[in-house]
């Protein structure tokens, strides 16, 4: 009995789809400081807007980091027209009365980071709760040692490799990540590249055929409300939902 419930927990796959909304951008030297050589010269930052992450059993976890540049972003005409104004038109309509009656006509993006934005900090600690189920504070479960491999954790997103740098960054490095977690996420767009044409189709009257891109399939999921982190997660699980169905 003791060896069945084991060979349960050893075998139990959860998988979480990710995404997230960042700003990348070349940070300004120190206006005031000279340039020299290699020194107060631009450098490369990117800096984390939202992450949204959609478990496999249906759970979902969303938050806007308060720690990101806004005044830099805003300046990004994509970014606050596709991802910024959107946070805050988003916040607007489903956070309460009280909100809206204290923000009243001052409602910017800069007041609900201060109210409901969180710092990265907190965010790597809500998810490795909810990755782990389990309450204990990161440090606690560095100090014990505490091995999440029995959980057999696995990360999708789509086009992953800023987002998973990302991702590490909320516990440091990449070996900094609590114990157990795997060290790479699997990427969608990798998997549907084994996809990429369906097989040929005929296409006119004459008989020519072509291949038939994964795209054009009837059932391939539609990307609504693109850009914003949660939607993308729940769209990166109907994707992988879909490519486990061919």
């Amino acid at each position: 009995m003791v060896i069945a419930i084991y060979f349960t927990l050893k075998t139990r796959i959860m998988n979480y789809y990710l995404d997230q909304e960042f700003h990348e951008y070349f940070k300004k030297p120190i206006s005031w400081l000279p340039t020299i050589g290699k020194f107060n010269k631009p450098y490369h930052t990117i800096e984390l807007i939202s992450i949204g992450i959609v478990a496999e059993d249906g759970r979902e976890y969303y938050a806007v980091c308060n720690e990101f540049d806004l005044k830099v972003a805003e300046k990004n005409t994509w970014l606050n027209e596709n991802v910024l104004t959107p946070i805050s038109a988003d916040f607007y309509q489903k956070e309460s009365g009280y909100a809206k009656y204290h923000f009243s006509e001052s409602l910017t993006l800069k007041n609900f980071l201060k109210w409901k934005g969180k710092t990265k900090s907190q965010i790597a600690q809500d998810v490795f709760e909810f990755c782990t189920s389990d309450t204990l504070t990161l440090e606690k479960a560095k100090h014990y040692n505490i091995d999440y491999s029995n959980r057999d954790i696995s990360f999708y997103g789509y086009y992953a490799d800023y987002d998973w740098v990302l991702f590490c960054s909320l516990y440091g490095t990449m070996m900094d990540l609590p114990k157990g977690f795997p060290m790479y996420c699997k990427d969608l767009q990798q998997i549907k590249d084994d996809y990429k044409y369906l097989g040929s189709i005929t296409d006119n009257p004459d008989g020519i055929r072509k291949k038939q891109s994964i795209e054009e399939h009837p059932n391939y999921p539609k990307q609504t409300n693109e850009h914003n982190a949660l939607d993308d997660a729940k769209w990166n699980k109907e994707l992988h939902d879909f490519l486990k169905s061919l």
